[in-house]
């Protein structure tokens, strides 16, 4: 099972072998069909957002990205570069996502997939710790990874 690693910017201190620990990273393990249902409602937000700012681009914009793109494609015929997460939470963002839909679901996503210093099960106590910056990086790079496919 693929894994990922999300650097926090501010440590987060929780307890464990019943000594106070501060945790520098946490791991997130790709999601199971146990919470499918929460992948498929953040991938369907993400889906939604991404097709309401593509029917937003004007056809002359529309024009410049084909052109671009066509030019682009000699170049880099078989590298197919994947999108980083702050990339894709702004593409959300920028298309009328649903972002406080989109924390809470990963909240929850959160407490099945990711452990704190690689030790201890994510909890919404530990979770509530997290800073904003740090959770929105986990999230982004947990959707562009395992979610948004």
């Amino acid at each position: 099972m693929k894994t990922i690693i999300v650097e926090l910017s501010t440590p987060v201190e929780y307890n464990h072998d019943k000594k106070d620990v501060e945790g520098s990273h946490v791991e997130l393990k790709e999601p199971n069909a146990k919470v499918s249902h929460l992948c498929g409602d953040l991938e369907g937000i993400i889906q939604e957002a991404i097709a309401k700012s593509a029917s937003m681009i004007s056809q002359e914009m529309r024009d410049l990205v084909k052109e671009a793109t066509e030019s682009n494609e000699s170049k880099n015929k078989d590298e197919d570069e994947p999108m980083d997460g702050e990339t894709l939470l702004k593409m959300v963002a920028a298309g009328g996502g649903n972002m406080g839909k989109m924390t809470i679901l990963f909240k929850d996503l959160l407490r099945s997939v990711g452990e704190i210093g690689g030790e201890k099960q994510m909890t919404m106590p530990i979770i509530e710790r997290l800073s904003h910056k740090d959770f929105r990086s986990m999230m982004g790079e947990y959707l562009a990874n395992f979610v948004y496919l």
